[in-house]
């Protein structure tokens, strides 16, 4: 397991897993994982605006 598989994101890591976290939901398209969880329109892009925040593109 990488470090990343066994992370548990909290409010005060997040922000140092920013670029990761951009790389594994909109480029690649990995996160969430599994068909159980999806993730709404309104959440990609809360998300989007939180990582535009932190200057993460």
């Amino acid at each position: 397991m990488t470090e990343y598989e066994r992370k548990v994101f909290t409010i005060e890591n997040m922000s140092k897993s920013a670029k990761a976290i951009h790389k594994q939901v909109f480029l690649k398209k990995k996160m969430p994982k599994g068909d159980q969880i999806k993730l709404t329109e309104k959440e990609y892009k809360v998300l989007k605006e939180w990582l535009l925040e932190l200057g993460v593109e």
